[in-house]
């Protein structure tokens, strides 16, 4: 795997990166042994968050409220629980704040803030259940301000962009870091290094300028000369889910009405796990399903417009948060 993807592809890689650049992150360890492992929570207290060193699909990441949960999900990650992925495991303390998602486009030592987004990555209303790939987002954060942006380019991005400079391995493209607003400041909870899903859907359509043309300013190097314009619109998407998602699920349920949803041009609905049938039919394929966003003046106006579109969609099989932007 090629070192600036392990960024992403291996939880341990970005955390003993942060580690050695001085990033500022949770404490935390890694582990194959399951007996070590407990041992390190019962030194930690009962709370946790007990990750899966490699991708898993936005399921690998468990947030522990008890030693009970943590053991169980120590014993279930390494007896092979998202098998080669979950071999190895990172224990880390866990923290708490408001989460933001800051995404810059970077080539080398250059950082170019793009946007930021707030993920809702928890299944059900009041980020309650099991961790997903993610029911909804908004962009820009609602916490974005001049000040905390600069200090996440200054403490964060740069540092990560130098870093991979330093090991040899320049890093190039999006950078997606996922923060987490705590008391002492922002502390990186994870990276992607790529747009995040649904977090592109909140923050493209905001995007005036063309996104090819950035792309191809920065393959040749020259992105100084890129104009980034965003709207001042804001954008809230809100994820259809298979219900029993993020566990087992029914598949092939039938999506009925999408074809009559008339959208205004500030509302998309962007398919992910749909197929048809050989009736012509739109079927549901997967986990997460459907996106519908809506871009609008105010967070109230575009949440009001995505539910409204929601509403429309008749689906038997499908759930959905209804506390996307309820802020």
């Amino acid at each position: 795997m090629l070192q600036r993807r392990k960024l992403e592809g291996s939880k341990y890689f970005a955390r003993d990166f942060c580690k050695r650049y001085d990033i500022p992150q949770p404490k935390f360890s890694r582990f194959t042994d399951n007996q070590k492992a407990k041992k390190y929570v019962d030194e930690m207290g009962s709370e946790c968050v007990v990750k899966a060193d490699g991708l898993a699909a936005g399921k690998g990441v468990v947030v522990c409220k008890t030693k009970k949960q943590a053991f169980d999900t120590i014993d279930m990650m390494l007896s092979g629980g998202f098998g080669a992925a979950s071999n190895t495991i990172i224990v880390e303390e866990c923290i708490s704040g408001a989460e933001l998602s800051a995404f810059a486009l970077i080539n080398s030592e250059e950082v170019i803030w793009l946007a930021s987004a707030r993920d809702h990555k928890r299944a059900f209303n009041g980020d309650e259940g099991p961790n997903t790939g993610g029911m909804g987002a908004v962009s820009p954060s609602p916490d974005e301000t001049n000040e905390l942006r600069e200090y996440i380019i200054e403490k964060i991005l740069n540092p990560v962009a130098k870093g991979m400079v330093l090991d040899g391995k320049p890093y190039t493209g999006i950078l997606y870091a996922g923060l987490m607003l705590t008391d002492a400041g922002p502390k990186v909870i994870e990276f992607n290094c790529r747009f995040g899903d649904p977090e592109a859907q909140v923050i493209l359509p905001r995007l005036e300028s063309d996104l090819l043309d950035l792309i191809l300013l920065h393959c040749n190097q020259t992105q100084k000369d890129a104009v980034i314009k965003f709207s001042n619109d804001v954008a809230i998407t809100v994820v259809m889910a298979n219900k029993g998602y993020p566990g087992s699920y029914e598949p092939n349920s039938i999506i009925k009405d999408i074809d009559l949803v008339s959208l205004n041009r500030d509302c998309f609905i962007y398919h992910s796990g749909t197929g048809m049938n050989q009736k012509g039919e739109i079927i549901a394929k997967g986990g997460r399903v459907l996106s519908i966003t809506a871009k609008a003046k105010s967070y109230q106006k575009a949440r009001l417009e995505a539910y409204e579109t929601v509403s429309k969609i008749n689906w038997e099989n499908g759930f959905y948060r209804t506390d996307i932007a309820d802020f």
